[in-house]
């Protein structure tokens, strides 16, 4: 499970890469000063080229802070920044809601800031440009590195976001169907749940599996006549017992041993 900071971290990305894209722009992530074991020490989470000549193909650089606490810390200690600052026309800070207030933002810097739903990135504070020094080797190679590396992070945060949108498709449906049989359910208690109280002899008539088979059940019982009140089931009985009588009769005289004529 990717963690909310892990994943503002992303979103802030995902946003950074749609508002500086191909071909107007060149973006490169976790940029370090240089190659090097000490140019891997300091870093910017982003630096930005833009392509136009007609536009001076100024480079800008920022740093992404999702919580207050890294924020406050980086604040009192911009050192690790400074490195890859330098190399930088302009330098932005870039911070999920609520992480940052303005009168903390250096004049100097851009400040963007991630929507409350972060589905967009806005520009809070408008800096100004800085003499930057020179590119050397060191800080094109870790461009070219930075390049050619995969973004594995975005790619996880957003095979989570398709999981989430499917498992969130299936809790839909069983709570659909669970509102219905629930609903079904009621209505059926609702029709013959005062029929079945009637009969008081423990008939659950919801347990038909179908309304036709309730009715052939209904139409046999009045077909029989048991259902005209007390003299129709009398009447069956006395049918029964003569009935009874006579079977016992005639298996009497298919005895072994019986007389004949």
């Amino acid at each position: 499970m990717v963690s909310k900071a892990k994943r503002q971290n992303a979103e802030i990305k995902l946003r950074l890469r749609t508002m500086f894209s191909p071909p107007e722009y060149a973006i490169f992530f976790e940029v370090a000063v240089g190659t090097g074991f000490e140019g891997q020490r300091r870093k910017a989470d982003a630096v930005v080229m833009d392509m136009w000549p007609s536009r001076g193909m100024k480079i800008t650089g920022f740093e992404v802070k999702v919580s207050r606490h890294d924020w406050m810390r980086e604040k009192e200690n911009p050192v690790k920044a400074e490195a890859v600052a330098a190399y930088c026309d302009r330098w932005a800070l870039v911070t999920a809601f609520g992480v940052a207030e303005q009168v903390e933002v250096p004049h100097a810097w851009d400040w963007y800031e991630l929507s409350e739903k972060g589905d967009k990135l806005a520009l809070r504070q408008r800096g100004h440009e800085t003499e930057a020094k020179a590119l050397d080797r060191s800080f094109v190679a870790s461009l070219l590195r930075c390049a050619t590396r995969g973004e594995l992070l975005e790619i996880e945060v957003a095979a989570e976001k398709k999981i989430e949108t499917a498992r969130a498709g299936v809790e839909a449906e069983v709570e659909y169907r669970v509102k219905r049989q629930t609903h079904e359910a009621s209505v059926l208690l609702q029709r013959y749940g005062p029929i079945e109280k009637a009969l008081r002899g423990g008939v659950k008539l919801h347990q038909f599996s179908t309304d036709d088979e309730m009715a052939e059940a209904v139409r046999i019982v009045l077909t029989s006549g048991v259902a005209g009140t007390y003299t129709g089931l009398a009447s069956l009985s006395t049918r029964l017992t003569k009935m009874a009588g006579e079977i016992d009769k005639a298996l009497g005289s298919k005895a072994p041993g019986a007389g004949g004529t």
